[in-house]
């Protein structure tokens, strides 16, 4: 017991220092199996990320329902765009690509007032991005936010 009380402590040290934290989902469809990880532990001592790193806003935020949403990550070396995801009770509601038929840069914005917008109801987002790098995805960055 005291050796994970511990770990908890020293990751939450990391997370207040880092700022921000890394979620990847371990599991086939089974939100229980999502992982927060600090980037102080995934960099691997310097080798970049595989995975888009989120800069605003913070998991867990809540953005007001009836303004634009503002979504930003880190710009990845050689990415040639970026799929964004947003999902409402394990349903998607809009992804850039399937709704506006491209990939977007490392920032996005759903503008109150929007088609996008307009599908959503107030409570809990989860927003997925990935990279399309070298040809190939990365793999996903999730957060949740809350539009009340």
């Amino acid at each position: 017991m005291k050796s994970k009380f511990t770990l908890i402590l020293v990751l939450i040290v990391f997370t207040l220092s880092a700022g921000i934290t890394h979620t990847v989902k371990a599991g086939a469809d089974d939100p229980k199996t999502y992982i927060t990880y600090m980037p102080v532990v995934m960099k691997n001592n310097g080798v970049p990320f595989n995975f888009p790193v989120f800069e605003t806003p913070q998991n867990g935020q809540t953005l007001d329902f009836n303004s634009d949403w503002y979504f930003r990550v880190q710009p990845m070396a050689n990415a040639e765009g970026y799929l964004w995801g947003f999902f409402q009770g394990g349903e998607a509601v809009w992804e850039n690509l399937t709704n506006e038929g491209v990939l977007s840069g490392n920032e996005y914005t759903i503008y109150a007032g929007s088609e996008a917008h307009s599908r959503f109801t107030p409570g809990s987002v989860e927003v997925w991005v990935r990279a399309w790098v070298n040809g190939t995805w990365t793999e996903p960055s999730v957060l949740t936010v809350n539009v009340q």
